[in-house]
């Protein structure tokens, strides 16, 4: 009666881990995802999700927005058997947003000091992260995975 709480609430379910990640091309991401669990269970999708965390500013004047660039589904089922990894490859491809400033800084090489400059005076940062969400058979809390990176 325990185990079939534990499962239904994820305790004993999958974990997911994200263990590798390169970005192939300007757009394009490859990732590696392994999973692993404590008893036999089985993923039936996973989702994942490219989301970039822009902020501008200092202090109370500070704007945070997030958006989401790019999106892959994968269609399983994957059974998992107890204490073994299960890998997974996949890609996910991104849109490109650029602000104007980004344009004329990617165009010109003169130009480009000076807008690095103008962009820390102003805070200007974006973080990227990648979320990862498993349905897992059985199970009423999705397993999830997230890693943060920059892209330089």
């Amino acid at each position: 009666m325990i185990s079939k709480i534990k499962k239904y609430f994820g305790i004993e379910s999958v974990k997911i881990q994200i263990v590798e990640l390169d970005r192939v091309e300007k757009n394009l991401f490859l990732f590696k995802l392994q999973m692993n669990t404590i008893t036999s269970a089985e993923v039936e999708s996973i989702e994942v999700e490219l989301i970039e965390h822009y902020s501008l500013g200092r202090g109370r004047s500070k704007k945070n927005e997030s958006y989401v660039l790019g999106h892959s589904h994968f269609s399983g089922p994957w059974s998992i058997a107890e204490d073994e990894d299960t890998t997974i490859e996949g890609t996910v491809q991104s849109i490109s947003l650029k602000s104007p400033i980004d344009e004329i800084e990617s165009k010109n090489i003169l130009l480009k000091p000076a807008i690095r400059l103008a962009k820390i005076l102003k805070g200007v940062n974006s973080l990227y992260e990648l979320k990862v969400r498993g349905i897992v058979k059985g199970s009423a809390v999705p397993a999830l995975a997230s890693k943060k990176f920059e892209i330089k």
